[in-house]
């Protein structure tokens, strides 16, 4: 058996677990968000079963890799931060393995506070404690991006 790999870039567009087309660079916002236990990289049940749809999805399209990237928010040590980060992306992997997904399909990378989708200037001019809270929330988060998608 003979792939080669597709490595045509594009800018990334979101796409859905419905999706029968994706491209490189296109990322999978989970939503319900995946969440951990506070300050762990233990997956709390609530997240199980969006997991579950996403090895699913997966393992339905074997040819795409991803690399599960997980984010924090700015609060705390950056050194913690990144540690605690990249072993709940481990974390995430070792789930979808455990459920079918090939391990050639995943990567494991932890972001920490480098890519957020509010930033810290952001958050300070908000009014109240809660708008606060929900941006760095929303900072909180993990996604996956198509890195390659091998061909027959």
């Amino acid at each position: 058996m003979t792939f080669f790999v597709l490595t045509v870039d594009t800018k990334g567009q979101t796409f859905n677990l419905k999706s029968s087309h994706v491209q490189i660079g296109d990322i999978y916002i989970p939503n319900p968000h995946i969440r951990f236990e506070f300050a762990k990289w233990t997956i709390v049940s609530e997240s199980l079963e969006e997991l579950d749809r996403i090895a699913t999805f997966l393992i339905k399209h074997d040819s795409v890799m991803v690399e599960v990237r997980t984010h924090t928010d700015s609060r705390g040590s950056k050194q913690s931060s990144r540690r605690l980060d990249y072993k709940r992306s481990e974390s995430v992997v070792a789930y979808l393995i455990n459920k079918g997904v090939s391990p050639n399909q995943l990567i494991a990378k932890g972001y920490g506070d480098t890519e957020p989708i509010v930033t810290d200037e952001e958050i300070a001019l908000m009014q109240t404690d809660q708008q606060k809270e929900e941006a760095h929330a929303l900072n909180r988060r993990v996604d996956f991006k198509v890195i390659e998608i091998l061909r027959l």
